[in-house]
């Protein structure tokens, strides 16, 4: 029998296990949809001491809600959301052989800003994403660039919106 997926939040021993499933996710599923410069800003070959620092911060504080999947030990996605923004940051997974897990992610993270009172979310999805927050109930609302500040590029996105009434 294979072991389950655990969904839980996050803490801050988990930051650089984030960030590495977040550099595997890019590289693995956004690679074919971008090019390599964007690809490199995006997700580094090195992880940074400030990246994992930065994402410490945003678990510690009480503005992001931050969520990990972990398959046999090992973290395999996160998500997190910031209710007080009625953003949604995303939600990345790397390679597995579980399936469903970006759903059950997703599913965690709206459910916790619906529950601090959000009416909606808004995001920029990776255009390789797109689908996947479609089939979740998210709408384009345009298309336009996300600005990656650590490298000073923008990359295409799909500006989206789930309403939550």
């Amino acid at each position: 029998m294979t072991a389950p997926v655990v969904i839980r939040p996050a803490t801050v021993a988990d930051a650089r296990n984030i960030v590495e499933a977040h550099h595997a996710a890019v590289r693995e599923k956004a690679a074919a949809h971008y090019p390599a410069n964007i690809i490199a800003a995006w997700a580094p070959e090195e992880i940074s001491d400030a990246r994992v620092e930065k994402l410490q911060g945003h678990i510690e504080g009480d503005e992001f809600y931050t969520l990990v999947a972990e398959f046999g030990g090992a973290i395999i996605g996160f998500g997190q959301v910031n209710p007080s923004k009625n953003v949604l940051g995303a939600v990345y997974v790397r390679k597995n052989p579980v399936g469903g897990v970006g759903e059950r992610l997703l599913t965690d993270l709206i459910a916790h800003a619906r529950g601090k009172g959000c009416r909606f979310l808004a995001m920029d999805s990776s255009t390789n994403a797109e689908s996947f927050y479609r089939r979740n109930g998210f709408r384009v609302t345009g298309y336009g660039k996300h600005h990656i500040s650590s490298a000073k590029l923008d990359m295409d996105c799909v500006h989206m919106m789930l309403k939550m009434e």
